[in-house]
């Protein structure tokens, strides 16, 4: 089992445009969103496992997207470029936010 310190998983989430604050990574853990495990110390840090963050990151991404998506074809059988691949998801993830704040 892999297990992730707090700024691997922020490194991790900000990369699929999750977060931009660490602090919310520590703050999902103090929630439960994210589950992890609960230092004992100061020193010692959360500990989050691979299967967790996994789950979390399947939770907050649209549906439509995949790990290899950067591989399919579209209509035009022209491989997508992942620039707009992470446009395509960030409009998505907006447009879910959207309606569920109205």
């Amino acid at each position: 089992m892999t297990i992730h310190t707090v700024d691997e998983v922020f490194e991790r989430l900000k990369s699929f445009k999750i977060t931009a604050h660490k602090e919310s990574v520590r703050r999902w853990l103090r929630q439960g969103v994210i589950k992890g495990i609960a230092p004992s110390s100061r020193k010692e840090g959360w500990q989050i496992p691979k299967e967790a963050l996994d789950d979390f990151i399947k939770i907050r991404l649209p549906n439509t997207y995949t790990t290899n998506v950067a591989k399919e074809l579209d209509s035009d059988n022209v491989l997508f470029n992942e620039k707009e691949v992470e446009e395509r998801i960030r409009a998505v993830m907006w447009g879910e936010l959207a309606n569920k704040n109205m």
